[in-house]
């Protein structure tokens, strides 16, 4: 579910209209109640493109997307002039008359009952109201015009109540308020955010302003959640040096169902298990895994979405893996668990006749695809950490191709070519690759695995027709050298 958005966030907003015209700063109050039935908003935006509209992504299921719950709109000229809007069928979008020119005043409600049920599965963390707090995307918040530029957006709250975005903070207004300066429309649409009272880890390092938002009954488990987030974090930005400063916003709540969703700036997760030291392997993988998506996925991403989920899943997946055993976080029997479920769902994918995509495409079906995307992937690494670790006598690994990539395309933000990443591949091992692509990605041919395992420690023992694959350990500096020293005991 998390990658679909990944992949959206980053098309640029106009839905096939011709480029939009830069505009002035458009300007949004927000009114939270605490009864959370509903946010009040008042706005002044600049406008172009002949409509407004709330963004369309991840709403199929509604009539009118998120413009289902925007309700009461209306619209008036500077001289508080009405001016009609007519809802555009099946779509998130209102037209207005011709000739209407200069910023617009809008007022409407966002009718908060979907952050008070739950959400369809696979439509993302949508919202949710708590008895003292709110996690909304922002996709229903704001109403825009084609017009692009710079947004300011207050929030005025209940007292004691406090608002985290990814976005810089202002300068408060005074009273029970919070002010946040937004730097475009993709960041503005595209992200969440979380108001109340709930419990925040902020962590600054290299220039980015990550804040960790636990709302409800979450609050609980902030010192432990806080241990097993700075590590990686550490680790992740040594990884990706010269990462674009900013904030970045995770909300990490208790919930009915295991789910994540990576934004633009922001992302959210929800589980169902108490989060204690023996759990992390779950709750401490997700944390890593969607800060990990700030990086791979939305800033290391293929051009072509269906083809890229592999990486974006698979890669993000085992570097996650990785992170948690070498700092301690897991133990190695832990990892152990967790990459025998990998590599048997893997087998299982390749060996059924449920499955016909090769990990190349299966992306395309991500839900239906799952162990050819995330598992696939995570295989598909580990053979490629292998690989380079093996021809290498120990000089390259995985991380100096996420490295590469970084470089290439994640820092200057050039979505990379299947062909670009093959030679990018074959650059870092310094032999050529694509015989491995063409055979194990594109085509269906099964990896090397119990080859791959070997190299890196393991014995690999598997029953491909049942998913079942277990390891043990058969060699000890290999699996020192692949895990690292700090791989040991949980906290």
């Amino acid at each position: 579910m998390r990658a679909l958005t990944l992949f959206l966030i980053l098309l640029p907003l106009g839905f096939g209209r011709a480029p939009s015209q830069t505009a002035d700063t458009a300007r949004y109050r927000i009114e939270v109640p605490s009864d959370l039935a509903s946010l009040h908003v008042t706005a002044e935006i600049p406008y172009a493109g002949g409509r407004v509209f709330v963004d369309s992504i991840q709403a199929d299921h509604l009539a009118r997307g998120w413009a289902t719950f925007v309700r009461d709109l209306r619209a008036t000229d500077r001289s508080g002039r009405e001016i009609a809007l007519a809802p555009v069928d099946s779509t998130a979008a209102w037209s207005l008359p011709e000739g209407v020119a200069g910023p617009l005043m809008l007022e409407y409600e966002v009718d908060l009952a979907f952050a008070h049920e739950p959400y369809p599965p696979g439509n993302e963390q949508a919202g949710q109201a708590f008895e003292d707090a709110l996690y909304l995307v922002t996709k229903p918040l704001f109403v825009v015009s084609d017009a692009v530029g710079p947004t300011a957006v207050e929030f005025s709250l209940p007292e004691g109540w406090e608002a985290a975005a990814p976005w810089e903070r202002a300068e408060s207004s005074g009273g029970e308020s919070a002010s946040f300066r937004v730097p475009d429309n993709n960041s503005l649409l595209r992200n969440s955010l979380i108001v109340g009272r709930f419990g925040a880890i902020r962590l600054q390092e290299g220039g980015i302003d990550l804040t960790l938002a636990l709302p409800g009954s979450m609050r609980q488990a902030e010192p432990l959640v806080g241990a097993a987030l700075r590590g990686p974090l550490h680790r992740f930005l040594a990884l990706f040096p010269g990462s674009p400063p900013g904030a970045y916003l995770m909300t990490f709540f208790y919930a009915a169902a295991e789910d994540g969703e990576s934004f633009l700036d922001s992302s959210a997760f929800t589980t169902t298990q108490p989060v204690i030291s023996d759990g992390a392997i779950l709750w401490a993988n997700f944390l890593a895994h969607e800060l990990l998506h700030y990086w791979i996925g939305q800033r290391i991403r293929g051009e072509d979405y269906g083809t890229s989920q592999w990486v974006g899943e698979g890669f993000t997946e085992y570097l996650a893996n990785l992170t948690l055993v070498r700092e301690g976080i897991v133990d190695e029997l832990t990892f152990r668990r967790k990459a025998e479920k990998h590599v048997g769902n893997y087998l299982y994918y390749q060996w059924s006749s449920a499955f016909e995509a090769p990990i190349f495409e299966a992306g395309r079906r991500k839900g239906y695809n799952r162990f050819g995307v995330y598992d696939g992937g995570w295989v598909i690494a580990a053979c490629l950490d292998a690989r380079l670790r093996q021809r290498s006598d120990g000089a390259r690994t995985f991380e100096d191709l996420l490295g590469t990539l970084w470089v290439e395309f994640g820092r200057p933000g050039n979505p990379y070519r299947h062909d670009e990443f093959v030679a990018t591949a074959s650059a870092v091992a310094g032999e050529d690759l694509s015989g491995f692509f063409a055979e194990h990605v594109v085509a269906r041919e099964t990896l090397p695995v119990e080859e791959c395992l070997r190299t890196l420690g393991y014995t690999l023992y598997a029953k491909p027709y049942a998913g079942e694959a277990y390891l043990a350990p058969a060699d000890s500096a290999a699996l020192a050298a692949w895990l690292g020293a700090s791989g040991g005991s949980a906290p």
